[in-house]
């Protein structure tokens, strides 16, 4: 009896790899559109989704949030 093993070296060159990079640039802006842990919780989510959530679809909803923040304005600072 023999058993075949797929190792998965990530997600390859394409639509995979370019929805991985989608929400990796939306996790890193993620808290400057939105300080503070709101911003925190969204920069963890699309992270953890980019690392694992990719292989399992339904991608949807992820990509609409990382456009929004990607398109969103940063908050203004306030003036001293």
């Amino acid at each position: 009896m023999s058993f075949a093993v797929h190792v998965s070296k990530g997600p390859q060159p394409g639509p995979e790899l370019d929805l991985v990079l989608l929400m990796r640039n939306a996790a890193a802006r993620a808290r400057r559109v939105y300080p503070g842990p709101a911003g925190q919780v969204l920069a963890r989510e699309l992270n953890a989704w980019a690392e694992m959530g990719w292989r399992y679809g339904g991608s949807e909803l992820m990509r609409r949030l990382a456009r929004d923040i990607l398109t969103r304005e940063e908050p203004k600072e306030a003036a001293s």
